[in-house]
């Protein structure tokens, strides 16, 4: 809730762990409640707490609650309550103010991603307030902290420090604390300056109209990045499922209904890159794309030579750590072959993973490629244009956006489509890999058609994953669709295999050419220079 500036409400579900919490006398009982304010813009809501402790352990919950930065209601009335164990409760009521508030930092830039601002967040409206917040890897697992040789799971408070930032805190009071050199332990029960983060909101807005009313919109907002930023300047994140630091940006997402922060895989640059594609990716797009790059005037070069030119292009570009653990384009390639080649998979598959993402080198020889900084040649989840959208695409948050959106033909289910028309009569947004399709039927290639199918397809997850389009697919299609879920999985094996090895040398590259790869494309006649 707090760190989305939405409002929400404080769940009586945060369990204190009583094995691990010793601030709180395991005879204590809390609950919590909140009440909801009146006006819908109001920046604060009030969280009322019930401090229920046995009579015999006075004030213990409530100074604890104190700490926390509670206090107890003006003129509140303490009830005594008899619980069925025979002892004797006071129930006294305790309430703190709780709000949020963002001002911009016109020079703070994330690691030079596309967003033109980033904010800089205090978590609570006043200093020393806290809320209890889950800690989660990106598939939704609690994160572990390494203590005496065994990685535990611990609840968590999240505590405003005012100007210094926020604090991670144990239900035990001991604070989570970044050393010099990244190490992240847990060390100590008062807060110092090594023990807060500055947490920044990463905006997806630029501050157009439209994002303007994407601001506001709940869906997007809570997808959303955030960075936390400890004072050595080194950024929280999770390693092996436990909390570390990196000296390049790792971003979480804020979830106000289960109060957790999930550090996840996503960028600023791939939410970015998302974003436009709804923006921008119209019929009327597509069919200008298409009117345009199927002329092939482009270039005449071989698929050799394009791998040469594939190897000063980075594999991944939504990436944030600039160093060398990000290979090549060409690495990439030539690793995702080899997947497909160790699996067994016949020669023209290994063919197909070898180009399927060539189609990124056509920024190299036409500038004119980008729209306004919308690079379309990247590979990225498809859909169908000119009808409806499916619930599970990619990104859904941004939808809005779809400038085909109030189109009456393109807002049904067939939208401009007859039923089972088949795969190959839809219009997909335009991607490198749709480019790659039609450059070879455009070459005559002798690749089968299942190949080339795999390389249309393998990007719309919705239809082969998510059975979506399904009524727009003919019997043939259906046939393929196994065979084509295989193929993306592969695709995405290769790119994970491809990470943390560092680029393969030329002479590694010409190798494996030499001694296979120039065989196959010689065998479905694409050994010659082809028309880009």
């Amino acid at each position: 809730y707090a760190l989305t500036n939405k409002y929400g409400y404080i769940s009586d579900d945060h369990n204190t762990d009583t094995e691990e919490c010793d601030s709180v006398d395991s005879s204590s009982q809390a609950t919590v409640n909140s009440a909801q304010p009146k006006r819908k813009r109001d920046p604060y809501i009030f969280c009322q707490l019930d401090a229920e402790e046995d009579t015999q352990r006075h004030n213990k919950l409530v100074h604890f609650y104190e700490e926390l930065g509670c206090h107890t209601k003006p003129n509140a009335r303490i009830r005594y309550l008899n619980n069925n164990d025979g002892e004797t409760y006071r129930k006294v009521p305790m309430q703190m103010l709780v709000g949020s508030s963002l001002r911009d930092l016109p020079s703070a830039d994330v690691n030079n991603t596309t967003n033109k601002r980033c904010a800089l967040s205090t978590l609570v409206g006043n200093s020393g307030g806290f809320l209890p917040v889950q800690l989660l890897e990106s598939n939704g697992q609690r994160v572990h902290m390494p203590v005496d040789g065994a990685h535990r799971t611990y609840n968590w408070v999240v505590q405003d420090e005012g100007c210094d930032g926020i604090s991670f805190r144990t239900t035990q009071g001991v604070h989570l604390r970044v050393e010099p050199d990244g190490k992240v332990v847990m060390n100590r029960l008062k807060v110092e300056s090594q023990e807060s983060f500055k947490l920044r909101r990463v905006p997806d807005c630029d501050g157009s109209e439209t994002d303007l009313e994407m601001t506001h919109s709940d869906e997007v907002r809570r997808k959303e990045l955030w960075t936390l930023q400890s004072s050595h300047g080194s950024f929280l994140g999770i390693e092996n499922h436990a909390l570390s630091c990196s000296s390049y940006p790792t971003f979480w997402q804020v979830d106000d209904d289960t109060l957790s922060l999930a550090c996840t895989q996503d960028t600023p640059r791939r939410r970015q890159h998302y974003r436009q594609t709804w923006l921008r990716q119209s019929v009327s797009f597509v069919r200008a794309m298409r009117e345009k790059h199927l002329k092939f005037q482009c270039k005449q070069i071989g698929v050799w030579e394009a791998l040469q030119l594939a190897k000063d292009i980075p594999s991944d570009p939504f990436g944030m750590n600039n160093d060398n653990s990000v290979p090549s384009l060409r690495t990439k390639l030539f690793r995702t072959a080899e997947e497909f080649r160790r699996v067994g998979h016949p020669d023209w598959v290994q063919l197909v993973a070898l180009i399927h993402d060539l189609g990124r080198i056509i920024n190299i020889f036409e500038t004119g490629s980008r729209y306004g900084g919308y690079d379309w040649t990247l590979l990225t989840s498809s859909r169908v244009v000119g009808c409806a959208p499916p619930t599970c695409v990619v990104f859904p948050e941004y939808r809005y956006l779809d400038p085909d959106r109030h189109h009456e033909m393109y807002n049904s289910p067939l939208g401009m489509y007859e039923a089972n028309t088949g795969m190959e009569n839809l219009l997909l947004n335009w991607t490198g890999p749709e480019y790659m399709y039609y450059l070879l039927k455009e070459n005559c290639v002798s690749i089968p058609e299942d190949g080339l199918v795999m390389l249309r397809l393998f990007q719309l997850r919705a239809w082969h994953t998510h059975n979506e389009y399904n009524h727009l697919a003919n019997d043939a299609d259906m046939v393929m669709r196994p065979l084509v879920a295989d193929f993306d999985q592969g695709i995405r094996r290769g790119k994970q295999k491809s990470y943390g090895l560092g680029d393969l040398t030329d002479n590694v590259c010409k190798n494996l050419w030499n001694s296979h790869y120039l065989n196959i494309m010689e065998k479905y006649d694409c050994a010659g220079k082809l028309r880009w």
